[in-house]
C-alpha cells in the first residue's frame, strides 16, 4: 500500500485495534482510492476496484480488508479522527497507521509508526537527517533514502539461510560496526543496448578504511565458497573497489562495490554504479520514466511483441521525511 510511506510518527503503544491488516472509514472515499488502482490489471486492488461498488452499496462507512462491511469499530473510528479513512497494516511486531484519504491530485496519508520490528526497523528514522546522497538522482525512476537508528543488517539474516550461505550477509561489513545507519537505494531505465534497469545500494560506514577490510574479508570468504569468482578492481571518481564479471545469473549482472569516504555503494552492473550529491527526498517514484524503463525492458526482450504500457493514474510520487517535535513527521504527494 502507498500509504504507509507517508509520514511517520513513533509512538510508545498502539490503540486497541485489529492486528491484521484494515482499512476503516468513508466508503466513498474507500472507492475513489481504490479506482487510482484499477490501472494494477491482475492485482488484487484491481479485482477489488470492480467488485468493491457492490460491497459498499448503501454503506456510508465501511471496514475490512478482503472482505467489507457496513459498520465501522467504534476503536477504528475514534483513531481515524477527521480522515477520510485509516488504514493499519502490521510490520513485524509493531503496526503503521495511516489517516487520510484521495485527492483531487491523487492521495496523501499521514502515518503513525508504532516499534516495527525486523526489515520493518528501516523505517524507524534516527534524529539526524539521512545526509547527502550518495547515489545519483537523475534520471532515477526510483530513489529512496533514509536513516535508521540502529542499522544491523547481519543481526537480521538467520545464521544458515541461503542469504547467509550464498551471499554472506551475516558479514561484518553489515554490521552495526562498520555501518553508520544511513542507506539509499536508487534505480534508473535501462542504457543502451543494455536490456536490464541498473540498479545500487549504498550504506554509510563510519569508517572507509573498516569497511574496505570488511569488503575484503567478505570477498574472500565468497571466493572460498565459490573459486570460480574472479574480483576485478574497479576504480571510479570518489573511491575504489571491484566487479564479479563472471556471475551471468540474469541480465547484465555483474555486481561491482565502491568504497567511498562514505559509504559502501553496490550495484547491478558497473553502469549502475553511479555516484551523485545531490539533495532528494526521502523518496521518489517518477512514473514517467518507469514508463519508460518499462517499453525499454520490453522492447529489448520481447521485440516482437507489442507493449502494451500500464496506464499509470499518476506522474511522480515524492516522499519528505524528517525528525521534528519528538518524532518522525513527513507527507506524501501523489501527483
Amino acid at each position: 500500500m502507498i500509504a504507509w510511506l507517508a509520514a511517520c510518527a513513533v509512538s510508545e503503544a498502539p490503540p486497541a485495534l485489529p492486528e491484521a491488516p484494515f482499512v476503516s472509514g468513508e466508503a466513498a472515499a474507500l472507492s475513489e482510492l481504490v479506482a487510482q488502482l484499477a490501472f494494477l490489471e491482475d492485482a488484487p486492488a484491481a479485482a477489488l476496484s470492480g467488485s468493491l461498488p457492490a460491497q459498499l452499496a448503501g454503506c456510508q462507512r465501511t471496514h475490512g480488508w478482503s472482505t467489507w462491511s457496513c459498520d465501522e469499530p467504534g476503536s477504528a473510528e475514534a483513531a481515524r479522527g477527521d480522515a477520510a479513512l485509516l488504514v493499519g497494516l502490521p510490520l513485524g511486531e509493531g503496526l503503521v497507521l495511516a489517516r487520510g484519504g484521495p485527492n483531487p491530485g491523487g492521495a496523501r496519508f499521514d502515518l503513525e509508526l508504532f516499534e516495527p520490528t525486523g526489515f520493518g526497523s528501516f523505517l524507524r528514522a534516527a534524529e539526524d537527517g539521512p545526509g547527502a546522497s550518495v547515489l545519483e538522482p537523475e534520471g532515477a525512476f526510483l530513489h529512496a533514502r533514509g536513516r535508521t537508528a540502529e542499522l544491523d543488517l547481519a543481526a537480521l539474516v538467520p545464521e544458515g539461510s541461503q542469504a547467509d550461505e550464498l551471499f554472506g550477509l551475516r558479514s561484518e561489513l553489515f554490521s552495526a560496526t562498520v555501518l553508520d545507519g544511513t542507506w539509499e537505494l536508487a534505480a534508473w531505465p535501462p542504457e543502451g543496448v543494455n536490456p536490464a534497469p541498473r540498479a545500487a545500494v549504498a550504506l554509510g560506514v563510519r569508517d572507509p578504511d573498516l569497511a574496505a577490510r570488511a569488503v575484503g574479508a567478505m570477498l574472500d570468504e565468497l571466493v572460498g565458497r565459490w573459486p570460480a569468482l574472479s574480483p576485478t578492481p574497479f576504480v571510479a571518481e570518489g573511491g575504489s573497489g571491484g566487479c564479479l564479471l563472471d556471475v551471468n545469473l540474469l541480465p547484465e549482472l555483474a555486481p561491482c562495490w565502491l568504497v567511498t569516504d562514505r559509504a559502501v555503494v553496490v550495484g547491478w552492473n558497473e553502469a549502475s554504479v553511479r555516484l551523485g550529491s545531490a539533495p532528494v527526498p526521502t523518496l521518489v517514484v517518477d512514473f514517467v520514466a518507469l514508463a519508460g524503463s518499462d517499453a525499454l525492458l520490453h522492447a529489448a526482450l520481447e521485440p516482437d511483441v507489442p507493449h502494451q504500457p500500464l496506464a499509470y493514474p499518476w506522474e511522480r510520487l515524492t516522499v519528505d521525511l524528517g525528525w521534528g517535535e519528538g518524532r518522525t513527521v513527513g507527507t506524501l504527494v501523489l501527483r
